[in-house]
Formats: structure tokens, sequence, C-alpha cells
């Protein structure tokens, strides 16, 4: 498995959201959100996958 360590986003003037462009290989991706150094899943999918640390990740499929 391959770990992004970091992707800052960006503040998008159109809203009060942060944005970022990334690029995946099409397959299944699993993943979390690092907010404020606090591991969070994805809560808009409610599709997850186990990781090999006890907890849950968010999975992307493209």
């Amino acid at each position: 498995m391959r770990t992004i360590t970091e992707q800052k986003l960006k503040d998008s003037p159109e809203s009060d959201h942060s944005k970022a462009t990334l690029r995946f290989l099409t397959r299944e991706h699993a993943y979390m959100f690092n907010v404020n150094n606090i591991l969070i899943m994805d809560t808009k999918y409610a599709d997850w996958a186990t990781n090999g640390y006890g907890s849950l990740n968010s999975v992307l499929h493209v």
C-alpha cells in the first residue's frame, strides 16, 4: 500500500471549504483524513474497510 503522507488543502474562495486535486489509478483505495492530527473517516461515503491497525478506513472505488 502506498501512503500519501501529506497533501495540504488550498482554500477555495468560492466557499468556506478547502479542496485538493489528486490523481488515482483505477482500483480500490483506502483512506482517512488527518484533521488537526486526528485521523477521521469520510462520513460522506458508507464504504469502509479494516486496516492493519485495527480501525476502519474509508474506501474510494476508481
